[in-house]
């Protein structure tokens, strides 16, 4: 009887792993301009071959595979990838390599750019494919000169005065007593990339009779002052949104304009040129997004869409101003994909087929949209439930707020 003897070669596991400052020290476009960043190269199962770094192709080629997933003109493939050389590539030892960057001042991104490193087989001595470094990173876009303020609560969750005014950012929220706020995970309400998000709740008290009243007395609010805008400057604002009420109240006078009180997005002066508000929920699932401009007579103007409840929807919004007394407001809305699905044109006038495009609004003696941004519940009011037990119900939930001065927001990225 014969015997087949099979041999089985079992190659060892061959990885290359990456640290160095470039890798650990979650780097902005300015650090890529200013160089000086390091990136070590730490081979397993394997050996560098002895002239990687020295000038040959072997280096060109192993430096051009140090490749970014995007392809901006002044990203890292043209600025940084196109003027690698020998010189800032050391071979340390059989195992590890190091590559110092150069500065790159032309370096300039719109977005988080990402980048992975697949050294060729060429580079090293037994393999015969590239190997993928692990881990991939990231460079951050600059958020630029105009912008004023961002914020995702990532300071932390709670009701704490840091977690609510975002304290951890450069320039944190101001409260106004926010006894009906708190920051919560985003996770399952949100899906934009930022961890946390705020909702703003509301208090719903016993009384006698058969209703509950709730009257959020204890109203409250984060806000940021943006000072008073002049001639010719632009505001920016964005931010995240869902209406998420809970047990709705029974009554039909909704949370909005002549409807109710409260606004739980405010831009101006202390009496507010552009109020966010919303209707009831309509047959439980839809409720009208409301915009109220105030104009120079002391009047208003009020404009809806309809939004679906407990979803999320991306708001952005452009204030120019034309002279001291007028100025013209633009309104986008997203939806979760990033898709834009409503516009000035989409926003009716309340009781009319007027759309609000094309319309230039004067401010009243005194109040500047803009001014300042407030979230939350942002005035008192009362409203009727069912009678049952004191209780608290969900309102409102707000993530990633940013505020420029220069161009529109965009959406939510590299934490801003």
């Amino acid at each position: 009887m014969s015997h087949v003897v099979t041999k089985v070669r079992c190659d060892p596991m061959r990885m290359v792993t990456l640290t160095g400052t470039l890798i650990t020290g979650s780097p902005s476009a300015a650090d890529i301009v200013t160089g000086g960043l390091t990136i070590i190269f730490t081979v397993a199962g394997d050996q560098w071959v002895a002239t990687l770094g020295d000038d040959n192709q072997i280096t060109t080629d192993f430096l051009a595979a140090i490749d970014s997933a995007q392809a901006e003109a002044t990203g890292w493939d043209a600025e940084v990838k196109a003027n690698l050389t020998h010189a800032m590539l050391t071979r340390d030892s059989a195992t590890q390599c190091t590559l110092v960057l150069p500065a790159a001042a032309s370096y300039d991104i719109t977005a988080t750019e990402t980048i992975t490193a697949s050294p060729p087989a060429s580079s090293l001595l037994a393999s015969s494919s590239p190997i993928v470094a692990s881990p991939t990173f990231t460079v951050a876009a600059e958020a630029g000169a105009g912008l004023l303020m961002s914020s995702d609560w990532s300071t932390g969750i709670g009701s704490t005065d840091a977690a609510i005014r975002d304290t951890d950012k450069a320039v944190p929220w101001t409260s106004d007593v926010p006894t009906v706020l708190e920051v919560i995970s985003a996770s399952g309400f949100f899906a934009a990339g930022f961890t946390n998000c705020l909702k703003a709740w509301g208090h719903v008290e016993d009384s006698s009779g058969l209703w509950k009243i709730g009257a959020l007395s204890n109203f409250g609010n984060v806000t940021y002052d943006a000072g008073v805008p002049e001639a010719g400057d632009h505001r920016y604002s964005r931010f995240y949104w869902r209406y998420d009420i809970t047990d709705p109240p029974n009554n039909n006078d909704g949370i909005s304009g002549s409807w109710g009180g409260t606004h739980p997005t405010e831009i101006g002066s202390s009496q507010g040129s552009v109020l966010h508000k919303m209707s009831m929920p309509i047959a439980g699932t839809t409720y009208q997004y409301i915009i109220v401009l105030f104009v120079s007579t002391g009047g208003t103007r009020t404009f809806y869409v309809t939004l679906d409840k407990a979803t999320e929807y991306r708001i952005e919004e452009h204030l120019e101003f034309l002279s001291a007394t007028s100025w013209y407001y633009t309104i986008r809305i997203y939806n979760a994909a990033g898709t834009l699905v409503f516009t000035n044109s989409d926003f009716t006038l309340w009781g009319h087929s007027t759309p609000m495009s094309g319309t230039i609004w004067y401010k009243r003696a005194g109040d500047y949209p803009m001014s300042h941004h407030k979230l939350g519940q942002n005035s008192s009011y009362t409203l009727e439930w069912d009678a049952g037990p004191e209780r608290n119900i969900e309102m409102f939930k707000y993530g990633g707020v940013c505020l420029r001065s220069d161009t529109w927001c965009g959406p939510y990225a590299g934490g801003v």
